[in-house]
């Protein structure tokens, strides 16, 4: 089985933006290697089907992601905290990018309908599936 992401509130299927299955994620419905936009090996995730460190995007470590390889705080592009991902290394609330409540993926901190820019259906995600979805989200909309 396999997890939808859809744009906004709606989950039909015009609106899907990612498809996420064992470790991958597809942009859109299809699930052809063509349409492979990135790839999870245990903390670290990498453009397309590739696995080399030249296409690595970013690693994980705790709740935060980091940009490249590296895991130093200069590097840091986001971090979970308390259903809210924080751009950086600061928890403030002006470092708000994203608010999540249940399936729901809200831009900032306020949970209204008008501020969704995403909502998940289907299997649960593994963590670094998660980050994946939201550095995708985020690069999507400028927020990183």
């Amino acid at each position: 089985m396999s997890t939808k992401i859809y744009e906004g509130t709606s989950s039909s299927s015009s609106n899907q933006l990612f498809t996420v299955n064992d470790e991958k994620v597809f942009k859109g419905t299809n699930t052809s290697s063509s349409n492979q936009i990135a790839n999870i090996k245990r903390d670290a995730v990498y453009e397309g089907t590739s696995t080399s460190s030249s296409n690595q995007l970013f690693n994980i470590d705790s709740n935060r992601v980091f940009e490249g390889t590296s895991s130093s705080s200069s590097n840091q592009l986001f971090h979970l905290d308390n259903n809210r991902v924080y751009k950086g290394t600061s928890s403030s609330s002006s470092n708000v990018i994203f608010t999540i409540n249940d399936d729901k993926i809200y831009e900032g901190t306020s949970t209204s309908s008008s501020n969704q820019i995403a909502n998940i259906q289907g299997d649960r995600l593994s963590d670094e599936e998660f980050f994946t979805v939201l550095f995708l989200l985020a690069k999507m909309n400028n927020l990183i």
